[in-house]
């Protein structure tokens, strides 16, 4: 994952320079936000397994 983050940075990295403020902020937050929304997805898998792990115990 961190080598294609590297990779990312690089490659974009003329668009930002070229593009304004706004346009970064805009940039910037919707990668951020992406990001959390990738995390969100896994912590709830984690919960599932958890969850499933503790009903079959109890069964």
């Amino acid at each position: 994952m961190t080598i294609t983050v590297v990779t990312n940075i690089k490659t974009v990295s003329p668009i930002f320079i070229l593009s304004p403020p706004v346009m970064l902020e805009k940039i910037t937050s919707t990668c951020y936000v992406s990001y959390h929304i990738r995390n969100e997805m896994k912590n709830q898998l984690k919960i599932q397994k958890t969850l499933y792990f503790m009903l079959e115990n109890l069964t």
